[in-house]
């Protein structure tokens, strides 16, 4: 098989991410705007740059998966890039009400328990931005050096998909633990995709 294979694989997925959460941010952020600006959200925009925001995403995986198929990555990025089915199915459940929750937030306002629990939830989700966007503000208090928010909340929403990975990962072993065992193939073989 060639390095550089643009079939989607499971292999794809963590490396998709680490691009296409910075990048839907920048997407949500213009739009944002532009419903502050302008009046109503502008969804012709936000479907136009959310698209443009998943091709830039598969791209920057099929470079990333090509470059470590070269390098017979082992070990994490191995593991990274070969993600079990519990895993992609508790990941697939997080992102879809991570997205859900996104998109009908530009038109309505959560408030209330579900409001809250649901920030508490995002808060877990995305506490390597609150740490790194925190790290940048007393950086720029203590030191006056500024511009460097944007570049804390790229690095830390990148930080924030490995995070969710990482979790998905963890959430999907422990399933699989309580559901009993591993699925055995047709040699008698535990077959560890489906941790």
């Amino acid at each position: 098989m060639s390095p550089l294979s643009l079939r989607p694989t499971r292999g794809h997925v963590l490396p998709a991410l680490v691009v296409l959460f910075p990048a839907e941010w920048f997407v949500l952020r213009s739009v944002g705007t532009a419903a502050v600006r302008d009046g109503p959200v502008p969804v012709g925009e936000l479907v136009v740059g959310s698209l443009l925001a998943l091709v830039a995403a598969y791209v920057a995986s099929v470079v990333a998966v090509s470059v470590a198929r070269t390098r017979n990555s082992g070990g994490v990025v191995g593991t990274a890039l070969n993600p079990s089915d519990r895993t992609l199915a508790v990941l697939g459940v997080v992102l879809a009400g991570a997205g859900s929750y996104l998109l009908a937030s530009l038109f309505v306002t959560v408030t209330g328990p579900l409001g809250t629990g649901l920030a508490a939830v995002g808060l877990l989700f995305g506490l390597p931005l609150v740490l790194t966007y925190t790290a940048s503000v007393a950086v720029t208090n203590a030191l006056g050096v500024g511009g460097i928010g944007t570049i804390a909340v790229v690095v830390g929403l990148a930080a924030s998909a490995l995070w969710t990975f990482g979790l998905a990962v963890v959430v999907g072993d422990l399933l699989g633990r309580l559901g009993g065992s591993e699925r055995a193939d047709a040699d008698g073989r535990r077959d560890g995709r489906t941790r």
